[in-house]
């Protein structure tokens, strides 16, 4: 038995007919049918095995439900709740009750005859299907459920800090999908908006919230403003769902910008393909020249190493690394992982060189203690930025076996789990960075900060102290006043003695 609907919704200057639709129902064909052994139909029985009438019983039924529909919608609020959709259209959600759920037991019914297009409605895309590609809604995996976690983590600490300098944010995702997921669960796009409207200082955020979502197709678009409509949004709060390609739509969105001269305002871009084809360097690197943007993009390297060499995959790779000739050099690499490394390095090089971003880092996405080849990759140009996101990948709990790893040097990777906290490979890099010459308190934090995995709250009690306990640091010239093994004074120099 398939999934019923979860709703029903009108097109915009709607006007229903459910008088039409009794008409089709008295010449009706068993033949238009594809559910007739559903349980929900009751006690009744099939003329001829190929399903050529419908009996009286089967008529009966269909005729209530369309008085049962016709009532909820003249009058909501028992089993179905009616918004109004931004382009003037309607929507009418059946709840999660009994009664809602009889009601979409009889739009689905409806459905199968083609009885409920004769009356003006069009049921919303059913919940189910595991495919991304073929369904409107699929099944959420656990990987995107990790990827969730991060970016209302982040969006939490992002929204207070910005809104406290500008008057005006937008946050954008290039390929929003239908909001939410088979199973129930919130796709990004509601994930984006829940994290303002659960925010815990709301009401400290007074700057206008614009959120652009992009999507490429109709029927997730209309889904995912079905969702919306339901959300209580205050006036401060702008949404709008953009039918298009992403390419398209956000290459126009750049240029009206840029052509009327004007000053894109701190835009926070959330861009997570189906795959890899549709994620521009160029685009990308076109949008943040604007100050104060960010961008946080999924690559699955994993199927980029799959597919790099393949023929036909040359535009898809040139726009996803923004060069033409540089991902060709992978061919000349050895083993899978290796392979993976040079076209990880590649595109963190290319956020910096093509998008000139001054901060990068990468984040991988290990499955079952099993790296995955998938990566986050955020980049911006402001330092509270970059430390918002650090203290968000430490903060984010691990669920399901998926945790995060910092992934910006191969060389260094490091678990991001505060439970398994090693700052061994921290001191090793301070060791390399300032040999035994004398370093404030204060340039290690930075050089954590920007060049290391670690945070900068993970220096003095858990590296410094217990490097100065074995005896490998010491400090210059202390304070008189200084208690043992502590480092408040960001000016107090320190040195490695081996």
């Amino acid at each position: 038995m398939l999934p019923r609907p979860n709703a029903v919704r009108a097109p915009a200057g709607w006007a229903l007919d459910f008088e039409a639709a009794r008409c089709a129902l008295e010449d009706l064909e068993l033949g238009r049918a594809d559910r007739l052994g559903a349980e929900s139909w009751g006690d009744w029985e099939v003329t001829d095995p190929r399903g050529e009438f419908v009996t009286i019983a089967a008529l009966d039924v269909l005729r209530d439900d369309l008085v049962a529909l016709e009532q909820a919608i003249d009058s909501p609020g028992d089993g179905v709740d009616d918004f109004e959709l931004p382009d003037g259209g309607k929507v009418w959600w059946f709840s999660d009750d009994d009664n809602g759920a009889q009601l979409a037991a009889a739009a689905d019914r409806l459905g199968d005859f083609g009885l409920l297009a004769r009356t003006g409605l069009d049921p919303l895309p059913e919940r189910g299907g595991v495919s991304p590609t073929e369904s409107t809604l699929w099944t959420l995996e656990e990987p995107t459920r990790a990827k969730h976690r991060l970016l209302r983590r982040y969006l939490e600490a992002w929204l207070p800090i910005m809104a406290r300098w500008e008057r005006r944010l937008v946050l954008l995702e290039g390929f929003a999908g239908p909001g939410r997921y088979a199973d129930g669960e919130l796709g990004s796009p509601l994930i984006m908006l829940d994290a303002f409207l659960a925010h815990r200082s709301r009401h400290q955020i007074t700057a206008e919230l614009v959120y652009f979502f992009i999507e490429g197709r109709r029927d997730r678009v209309d889904y995912l403003e079905a969702e919306i409509a339901r959300l209580d949004l205050p006036d401060e709060v702008k949404v709008q769902v953009i039918h298009g390609r992403y390419e398209d739509t956000f290459g126009e969105l750049i240029d009206s910008v840029t052509e009327a001269g004007k000053r894109l305002a701190p835009t926070f871009a959330f861009i997570d393909p189906f795959g890899y084809a549709h994620a521009s360097m160029d685009l990308t690197g076109r949008f943040l020249q604007f100050q104060r943007c960010e961008v946080l993009i999924f690559v699955p390297l994993y199927h980029v190493n799959r597919f790099v060499e393949r023929e036909g995959q040359d535009r898809a790779m040139t726009a996803l690394f923004g060069s033409e000739d540089g991902w060709r050099k992978v061919s000349e690499i050895g083993p899978e992982q290796s392979r993976m490394d040079f076209l990880h390095d590649l595109f963190r090089d290319q956020l910096h060189d093509v998008c000139e971003l001054r901060y990068v880092r990468s984040f991988e996405i290990v499955t079952g203690g099993t790296n995955s080849g998938d990566h986050l990759f955020f980049g911006t140009n402001h330092e509270m930025g970059l430390k918002k996101m650090k203290e968000s990948m430490w903060s984010v709990d691990p669920h399901g076996g998926q945790r995060f790893q910092d992934s910006t040097d191969s060389g260094q990777l490091v678990l991001l789990e505060e439970a398994l906290l090693d700052t061994q490979p921290l001191r090793q890099a301070l060791r390399r960075r300032f040999g035994t010459d004398p370093f404030k308190v204060e340039e290690a934090e930075q050089f954590t900060l920007e060049d290391t995995a670690y945070l900068p709250s993970h220096l003095r009690t858990r590296t410094f102290k217990p490097a100065e306990q074995a005896g490998d640091l010491e400090p210059v010239d202390p304070p008189p006043n200084r208690r043992r093994w502590t480092y408040a004074d960001g000016s107090m120099r320190l040195r490695f003695t081996r």
